[in-house]
């Protein structure tokens, strides 16, 4: 078996119902971010758009063949929080080095753990929580939307 090729996701509900779902093909914990996108579509939960400097460590490689150039999907937290959120990196005309800070444009899911809790100059670490691979600040914080 190939554990970076999954096409299935086994989602199981607190009652024991399960349920398989197809998904892209990728690493199992890309699947669950498909789900979490499809089900913030669905139910036009509120999106929080950053935009926000990060450098990946060198832990990242591990993860992300570099230079990335294209959006990508991780973990949010803020640090010492003990949840996490859903979020996409979104880039402009630039690539994403190891080591390098970066401006991004970063989209979350707005949870309640972060009502009041994101301004400027906010730190924040991504990756599979609780395991981070980048580091960031919030350098601004754009217009709610929701997500499409």
């Amino acid at each position: 078996m190939n554990k970076e090729h999954f096409t299935r996701l086994l989602l199981k509900q607190r009652n024991g119902n399960e349920f398989i779902i197809k998904i892209e093909n990728g690493k199992p914990y890309q699947g669950i971010y498909q789900v979490l996108n499809y089900l913030a579509s669905k139910n036009k939960m509120n999106e929080l758009v950053l935009t926000a400097e990060i450098v990946f460590m060198e832990i990242a490689k591990n993860s992300f063949n570099f230079p990335i150039t294209n959006s990508i999907r991780l973990s949010f937290w803020l640090p010492k929080q003990r949840v996490s959120t859903f979020s996409e990196i979104q880039i402009d005309n630039e690539s994403i080095e190891i080591g390098k800070h970066t401006t991004v444009r970063l989209l979350l899911i707005e949870r309640d753990f972060l009502i009041n809790q994101i301004e400027a100059g906010t730190i924040f670490e991504m990756g599979v929580f609780p395991n981070a691979i980048a580091t960031g600040h919030v350098i601004g914080i754009n217009p709610k939307e929701n997500l499409i």
